[in-house]
């Protein structure tokens, strides 16, 4: 077991890593929930389009006032549920981040029950967080070392602004299908409606785009005019919505 030690060099910070079953962990996060600092143990995922999931099964871990419902993806038991919100802060060592947008799941979306053999897998740190940071791992020596981007490290975290969620299908994924609509949003009040695919937005074609690419031109500025294309029940229908923040 590693003690919690940290290395200031010009290229960055040293945190210890712990590998289990080929996953590394890091125990040097912290979050801020309702005014309560609490230490995380947390898996490094820098695959994963989020920038933070969190466990709700920690103790004195509770959900933000403001929170929306949202499909997390699909497990062995079918659709994975849970919420979106924000934590005021995340420490990792001296490294502070602000506002950061968070899942809040349940034990289910990792794939494993806690138990007393896995006592300590709290949440998950993704790409969207990571890539605020230059990460190095050295899995052999038992550490990475971070380095603020900084062109991102300040950067805000958004969610879609457009009330819909999206998935890819068909040759190279992709094809995309509106998989649900938030009622009353900028999408759903256009009509847009779940199984929608998607052709066009504001004149680019989707079939250029990668699913990542895609979200994130639904997460930028609040106001932005979106101009979609769709094929809905066999017809090209074109709508018209201004993003706007929801959490």
């Amino acid at each position: 077991m590693f003690r919690f030690v940290v290395f200031f060099a010009k290229q960055g910070n040293r945190f210890p890593i712990v590998i289990e079953k080929t996953k590394p962990y890091l125990d040097a996060v912290k979050v801020v929930s309702n005014d309560k600092e609490l230490p995380i143990r947390v898996v490094l995922d820098v695959r994963a389009g989020h920038a933070l999931m969190l466990n709700t099964s920690i103790n004195n871990l509770q959900l933000p006032q403001k929170v929306v419902k949202a499909q997390l993806g699909v497990g062995l038991a079918g659709v994975i549920n849970g919420h979106i919100g924000r934590v005021p802060k995340v420490r990792i060592g001296n490294y502070e981040l602000t506002d950061v947008l968070t899942t809040f799941s349940d034990s289910s979306a990792f794939g494993v029950k806690i138990t007393d053999q896995f006592p300590q897998r709290d949440s998950n740190l993704g790409g969207e967080l990571l890539s605020r940071f230059k990460v190095t791992f050295n899995y052999e020596a038992g550490y990475i070392v971070l380095k603020p981007n900084k062109r991102r490290f300040k950067d805000a975290f958004e969610h879609d602004m457009s009330g819909m969620d999206v998935r890819a299908k068909g040759n190279g994924f992709r094809q995309y299908f509106v998989a649900n609509v938030v009622e009353n949003s900028p999408a759903f009040l256009a009509g847009l409606q779940e199984g929608d695919e998607l052709l066009f937005i504001n004149n680019e074609s989707v079939e250029e785009l990668a699913l990542s690419e895609l979200y994130q031109r639904f997460q930028r500025k609040e106001g932005k005019e979106m101009h979609v294309v769709v094929r809905s029940n066999g017809r090209l229908v074109s709508a018209d919505f201004v993003l706007k923040r929801f959490i």
